[in-house]
């Protein structure tokens, strides 16, 4: 669909039809203004039966713009010049009658020319503005002359005076109104073209990191599987005393072998889906950050509605949540504190988590920067964890949202929507 500047025909209609009727009100005003004031003795048939011929237009753009029509009939950027084009042509022949370019409301004309520029493709534009240019022209040439005014208000030359005060005012208002809200579409395309490129950005950050990760996980497997053969032949070789230190060898090389067919494993199953409880997820979660970090301890509040809410999970939603957790316990010791809070209910339809702890907090520019690919509060963090979090949990349609608390510490919001089924994956 053809735009400028954000704005779509369709809006285009829209924002015609509320300025017609504020036209036709003016206009009823300005006619009634002249035959009970100025008692001017004004071609009421013909000004009337134009301003009734421009209301029944503006019932059917009414009729046009409900949103059953315009799902089945899309309005076109050649519909929106023709609106415009009518409402020249009304506008002409109201003046052909109330005296042409002598009339103070000519200048009405720039109104048309400025809600083209800024709203349709140059060649429409430059059409409206050349049928204004006609029409302005045609008006110097033929039309009906205004009729003396015989009421109060002085001669006509500052009854000139008053009408060109009376259509600055007009003019302004719309033209000031008519900008107001085309910066504010400006500013609206702008934020949404930065997240565009934002999340383009955050995109290729998180794919090469996939792609580093899957060839990282490749080359790790041989070199462990050497170690595994060469500690199990010194097994065999060494004295009793050395085989507990063996041991505890031979398996953390096989941990790390199993983390990395859980990487593969999951990778292959990165786009199924399933549904489980909320209870259920976050005792896997627990159980699995427990071992991870046995020395710190985790003070929970979940709430009984968790075992009949449903939401929908993927394999790395567990290490997005891991990630948070471990980030909190990793904050916490940095002020020698040995623990961390973690609340859970159901809130609006969503899975709501607090993750509290208790370390120095957020600066501004942590806070801002937080999110961002290889930025790290942590000395010798990577600064990806809270990026894997966010693009899971984002993925899956919840957010994260971080903040300080003002005991101290600092906070991490998880919300996560609800599945729509009841049945378990």
């Amino acid at each position: 669909m053809q735009r400028t500047l954000g704005f779509t025909p369709s809006k285009v209609l829209s924002g015609l039809f509320q300025l017609r009727f504020i036209a036709i009100a003016t206009q009823l005003a300005v006619i009634a203004f002249a035959e009970a004031v100025l008692r001017m003795q004004l071609p009421l048939l013909p000004l009337l039966g134009f301003i009734a011929a421009l209301t029944t237009w503006n019932l059917l753009v009414w009729w046009r713009l409900r949103p059953a029509i315009l799902e089945r009939w899309a309005p076109t950027v050649l519909e929106a010049s023709t609106h415009l084009l009518v409402d020249v042509a009304v506008l002409s022949s109201l003046l052909y009658w109330a005296g042409g370019p002598t009339n103070p409301f000519v200048s009405l004309y720039l109104v048309p020319i400025a809600i083209a520029a800024a709203t349709l493709p140059a060649r429409h534009a430059w059409a409206i503005a050349l049928a204004c240019i006609i029409a302005y022209s045609l008006l110097l040439w033929r039309h009906i002359p205004l009729p003396h005014a015989h009421g109060h208000g002085g001669d006509d030359f500052n009854l000139h005076v008053l009408g060109m005060w009376a259509n600055f005012i007009i003019s302004s208002l719309l033209i000031a109104g008519f900008l107001t809200v085309l910066a504010t579409a400006v500013r609206r395309r702008d934020q949404a073209l930065a997240r565009q490129r934002e999340d383009a950005l955050r995109t290729e950050q998180l794919l090469a990191l996939g792609t580093q990760a899957a060839g990282t996980a490749h080359e790790l497997n041989t070199p462990l599987s050497t170690m595994a053969i060469l500690v199990d032949e010194m097994r065999a070789d060494c004295p009793d005393s050395s085989k507990d230190d063996l041991d505890t060898l031979a398996g953390q090389i096989g941990l790390c072998r199993q983390r990395i067919r859980e990487l593969v494993d999951n990778s292959q199953k990165a786009n199924s889906s399933g549904t489980q409880t909320a209870e259920s997820l976050l005792s896997t979660v627990i159980e699995r950050w427990s071992l991870l970090r046995p020395e710190t301890r985790l003070d929970l509040n979940l709430s009984r509605q968790l075992k009949s809410a449903h939401i929908v999970t993927d394999p790395t939603l567990v290490q997005a949540l891991i990630n948070l957790l471990t980030n909190a316990a990793d904050a916490s010791a940095q002020n020698a504190a040995d623990h961390i809070g973690l609340q859970a209910d159901i809130e609006a339809g969503r899975l709501r988590l607090f993750i509290d702890d208790h370390g120095p907090g957020l600066t501004e520019q942590q806070q801002a920067r937080a999110g961002q690919a290889f930025f790290s509060t942590k000395s010798g963090g990577l600064g990806m964890g809270l990026v894997l979090s966010n693009a899971t949990l984002e993925r899956l349609g919840g957010e994260v949202i971080l903040e300080n608390l003002s005991a101290g510490g600092s906070r991490a919001t998880v919300l996560i929507p609800l599945s729509t089924t009841a049945d378990d994956a």
